[in-house]
């Protein structure tokens, strides 16, 4: 009986072990999130470097209108010479390459052009741009 109780007891005692590890792999191993962030008069960036790989190299981007910023309207984006028409109001999420630098241009009828020049996606970087859109007083067509 002695036997049966000690191998139980080594069966726990290797279970526990097992859990010990994976309970440390969990707690050590989530993603942890860092945040920074750049604030203009048209556009907020906020810069989250996120620990775990399987989470980066995403590009979210919000259009606003400057004067309701709450509200949502549509437009046209450039990222290095590639156009994204986003007609349904929606957030635009891209993956995105690491390591390389992106040039954005943010454009909509009636609307003064945004440009984010030079921002650059580093190793576990997940960006969200908002972008906030003013009245352009210019004509579409000049005669």
């Amino acid at each position: 009986m002695k036997d049966i109780i000690n191998q139980m007891l080594k069966v726990q005692n290797g279970h526990k072990k097992q859990l010990f590890i994976v309970m440390s792999i969990m707690i050590f191993g989530c993603s942890s999130v860092k945040q920074t962030s750049i604030d203009s008069d048209e556009y907020d960036i906020s810069r989250y470097q996120i620990s775990n790989s399987l989470k980066s190299k995403n590009l979210n981007i919000s259009i606003f209108d400057y004067v309701d910023r709450n509200k949502r309207i549509s437009g046209a984006i450039e990222i290095n010479g590639v156009f994204i028409n986003n007609q349904n109001l929606e957030d635009i999420s891209l993956s995105v390459s690491t390591n390389k630098t992106y040039d954005i241009s943010i454009l909509y009828l009636s609307k003064k052009p945004i440009n984010i020049n030079n921002l650059k996606v580093k190793k576990g970087d997940s960006i969200a741009i908002n972008v906030f859109m003013k009245d352009s007083m210019e004509p579409i067509h000049e005669q």
